[in-house]
């Protein structure tokens, strides 16, 4: 993933993990702001902006859930060329900036039986360590850590 000459980010979605993937942009020395697609900004604390969609002004690049419907904000950025990620891809950038990411890393996405067929690959795995990340929680070598969101951020 090429973030060469992009620096003012905005991560749309605060509610599924955008806040907290724009705070670990802007660790990392980016100007990323969050984007607030719901109207929940009041509710927030942060050490990022914090904008609604009309409030955005200029943006080098974009990055949305998956799940992000075409609001206006996308549409304007595919009109000026400017790139939009996903979540996942700039948690996976995030990770490997950080030195964090340094094995290999399966991402199971889809409608349904996601966390089934994370178990199942995790078992194909018996010898290596392994940490899954489903909807029932964060496990490590099949203990569970913590019970955190299944946002990309998380």
């Amino acid at each position: 993933m090429d973030l060469s000459g992009i620096s003012r980010l905005g991560v749309l979605d605060i509610n599924h993990g955008g806040l907290l993937l724009a705070e670990q942009l802007s660790s990392l020395g980016f100007d990323a702001f969050a984007v607030d697609v719901y109207g929940t900004r009041s509710e927030v604390k942060t050490r990022v902006p914090v904008l609604r969609p009309d409030e955005v002004t200029t943006f080098d690049a974009l990055a949305a859930p998956v799940h992000m419907p075409m609001i206006s904000l996308l549409q304007r950025a595919g009109a000026e060329g400017k790139p939009v990620f996903t979540h996942h891809e700039l948690t996976g950038f995030v990770l490997r900036q950080k030195g964090l990411l340094k094995n290999r890393a399966v991402e199971v996405t889809g409608t349904y039986g996601k966390t089934t067929a994370c178990a199942l690959l995790a078992r194909m795995f018996p010898g290596d360590d392994v940490l899954l990340h489903t909807s029932r929680g964060l496990f490590f070598n099949g203990k569970l850590l913590e019970k955190l969101s299944i946002t990309p951020a998380n």
